[in-house]
């Protein structure tokens, strides 16, 4: 395994940023797999709302599907590849500067949102309308990390913009947890519009089974130039320091 501790010092000493929160683990293998997602803020009703309701759903189905809990995110790129595994400070560069060019912004969930699609990681999806902000985001981490000849387009096989309520096999239960969903107190009263405020990197795995080792790597306030604040507060500690009357 390999620590990135060089890698993140490396990261800090040009991002020295109060407002990105960065966790970086030990990787063993030579492909490293990461994700794009956005996210509400940590604590608001949507995201207590959402996380509540996918872990009642893991309790009442994981035995038989498989589901293990994460936490609440509309995914916008996945299936990253980054060989050898820890070279990810590039990747977290990109995010950081992509994120400060895009203003938060809110998302409402769209009518009759529940899709469910035969793949674990997309086994029951809440649809959320596709604005221009969405869009935006999309093609500028698109751009800014695949190539800027590389057609944005939502992972698949929804192909669309979505929350996801359940990591899991489903198989021939779909339409059971649908209805279970849509029968509970959690999701009648989950606000249907919340505000995004957050881009994350994720370290993943490839298997429904391995998502527990799934890591966040780094977040990163949208609409927050890091380094502008990180020299504000440094400008202000040393005004501070100055103005300050020296002791007899």
């Amino acid at each position: 395994a390999v620590l990135l501790t060089l890698r993140a010092e490396q990261l800090l000493a040009s991002f020295p940023i109060r407002d990105t929160t960065m966790l970086l683990q030990a990787i063993s293998t030579s492909i490293g797999i990461y994700a794009i997602f956005l996210a509400p803020p940590e604590g608001d009703l949507v995201q207590r709302s959402q996380k509540s309701l996918s872990d009642l759903l893991v309790d009442e189905y994981g035995n038989v599907t498989g589901a293990k809990k994460f936490q609440p995110h509309i995914p916008v790129l996945q299936n990253i590849k980054i060989s050898p595994a820890e070279d990810v400070a590039p990747l977290m560069h990109d995010m950081v500067s992509v994120a400060k060019t895009i203003k938060p912004f809110d998302v409402s969930l769209s009518k009759d949102p529940l899709r469910s699609f035969p793949f674990w990681q997309q086994s029951m999806v809440a649809f959320v309308d596709e604005t221009d902000a969405l869009r935006e985001a999309l093609a500028k981490f698109t751009h800014s990390i695949q190539g800027a000849n590389v057609e944005p387009a939502w992972p698949s096989p929804a192909a669309h913009p979505h929350v996801p309520i359940m990591y899991a096999a489903l198989s021939n239960r779909a339409e059971d947890v649908k209805q279970r969903i849509m029968s509970d107190k959690m999701w009648a009263e989950m606000p249907n519009t919340f505000k995004v405020t957050e881009a994350q990197l994720w370290y993943v795995k490839p298997m429904l089974s391995q998502l527990s080792k799934w890591t966040k790597v780094a977040s990163a306030q949208l609409g927050v130039d890091p380094v502008a604040v990180a020299m504000a507060a440094n400008a202000n500690q040393s005004s501070t320091a100055a103005t300050k009357p020296r002791s007899k």
